[in-house]
């Protein structure tokens, strides 16, 4: 996932607002506040080739934050998802939360991807010089810091983010300062789906960690 300098284009993917939206839809709220605009993902731009994403389609994500941090990332509710198999009938939306305009159109590319360190395998199996060759390689794999599915980056974590053996992850996303976003002090917001909600494009129970 790298950030692409075409213009924006109504249901593009894209990271951060302007949210493309049907013109009935009602911005979702918290208990304390708006959702802040997350990033949007149109699967028609993602390329084919044996992923469990939906062919098409646009998923709008939106995440709980309010000056006193109220909702926790970790909570249930941080994330509020909303799924639109049919994005011809959107209007750009403008957010009610003044940093959402900050958002820039993104395109997707496939690649491979290694697990992030000795926490997300059973049994570390390299050396120290074994491990610098691992981390080399790993770095040529994530040339970019976003990414969808794959293995989650958590930088300051010293366990498996991963909420357990039947969760994928969705979504990878930086600290991005220009969308005024840190998560866990300059980390990484990772998203997790259980692999039989994805299957059925049930987005409705979306887990997070950061790190």
């Amino acid at each position: 996932m790298v950030r692409s300098e075409s213009t924006t284009k109504l249901g593009g993917s894209r990271i951060g607002g302007p949210a493309d939206l049907p013109p009935s839809f009602a911005w979702p709220h918290h208990d304390h506040g708006p959702y802040r605009f997350l990033a949007q993902i149109n699967f028609a731009d993602v390329p084919a080739g044996g992923s469990p994403l939906p062919s098409k389609g646009l998923l709008s994500l939106f995440h709980a934050h309010d000056p006193e941090e109220h909702v926790f990332f970790t909570e249930p509710e941080f994330i509020h998802a909303e799924w639109f198999p049919d994005e011809t009938d959107l209007v750009a939306t403008e957010s009610p939360c003044a940093d959402d305009d900050n958002g820039f159109p993104i395109t997707f590319s496939p690649t491979v991807d290694l697990p992030f360190g000795r926490y997300q395998v059973g049994v570390w199996p390299f050396s120290d010089d074994e491990g610098d060759l691992y981390w080399s390689l790993w770095k040529s794999l994530h040339a970019t810091t976003d990414h969808l599915l794959g293995y989650p980056v958590a930088g300051s974590l010293g366990y498996n983010p991963s909420p357990g053996p039947d969760w994928d992850l969705l979504l990878n996303l930086y600290s991005h300062k220009d969308m005024y976003w840190s998560w866990c002090d300059g980390g990484h917001l990772m998203l997790f789906i259980e692999q039989h909600r994805l299957a059925v494009t049930d987005f409705s129970k979306i887990r997070c960690e950061a790190g």
